[in-house]
């Protein structure tokens, strides 16, 4: 642990301080952890399988099977892609960095085509 100056009141500080104990400016960034969870499907024999692209640079950011909660830390404006597979259309969400921030992936089956799309929620089912 070493001293720091708080860049604005220029006290000296922790550097693993989250705010300044003099004028509480957060001294470090929080960490941006977005969390979706998979929808499960009991009555499908083929475990349906989720991948998370970045969709400017087309990384992909994890990959999940049904049922299961993706964590990633993402820090700027990015827009993610969620792709299922061939029959299926790609679920698209704008994210903001903010912290708490969880969508739960839903399907929807339709005449023509089978879809997903993203909701954010105040909490999963699991959570306690």
């Amino acid at each position: 642990m070493s001293l720091i100056r708080c860049p604005e009141c220029q006290k000296e500080v922790s550097d693993k301080a989250e705010n300044c104990v003099h004028c509480g400016y957060p001294i470090k960034a929080p960490d941006f952890i977005v969390k979706f969870k998979t929808p499960t499907s009991p009555n499908t024999i083929v475990r349906l399988k989720y991948t998370f692209y970045d969709d400017s640079t087309k990384q992909v950011l994890a990959k999940a099977e049904q049922g299961e909660i993706v964590s990633l830390k993402i820090e700027k404006p990015t827009i993610i892609r969620v792709h299922l597979g061939r029959g299926f259309k790609d679920a698209i969400l704008k994210y903001e960095p903010h912290q708490g921030a969880k969508y739960c992936i839903l399907q929807r089956n339709t005449i023509l085509k089978a879809k997903i799309f993203i909701q954010e929620v105040d909490f999963f089912d699991s959570d306690n």
